[in-house]
């Protein structure tokens, strides 16, 4: 916000955010500004990125290798897609994922029934996709 106020009084087309050491920690624009008032309600993560999700299905035989890869490239969240929402495959994708990258935000489902809900609730799950 401070940014935004700063560059529209002094006119200037971008700002170099820096922290007290003096390492750039961003680099804002005046396209910038113009996205954050035409999306107000835009989904950032701490950094003031927008937030970056992706989705691995916890039938596929790599589930766990490539929802690591997607957690070490910096993703915000992670989808666990399955047809029925409460397989062993998916539980065992989320405990895995929660186990070695609890920083990540985890969106389990697909589920219809409570069961359903409590067994991935309990799991970790840190979001549910209802309906099928």
């Amino acid at each position: 916000e401070e940014v935004n106020v700063k560059m529209m009084a002094d006119k200037v087309s971008y700002l170099c955010v820096v922290d007290g050491q003096g390492n750039l920690k961003s680099l804002t624009t005046r396209s910038d500004l113009k996205k954050n008032r035409d999306y107000p309600n835009q989904c950032k993560n701490a950094l003031g990125q927008l937030v970056c999700g992706a989705a691995v299905s916890a039938s596929a035989s790599d589930a766990i290798e490539r929802a690591g890869a997607l957690a070490v490239a910096g993703v915000d969240v992670i989808v666990i897609d399955s047809r029925n929402g409460d397989t062993q495959e998916q539980l065992d994708v989320l405990a895995w994922l929660k186990s070695n990258h609890p920083s990540v935000e985890v969106i389990a489902g697909n589920v219809a029934v409570i069961g359903q809900v409590r067994k991935l609730l309990d799991a970790g799950a840190d979001g549910l996709r209802v309906g099928m």
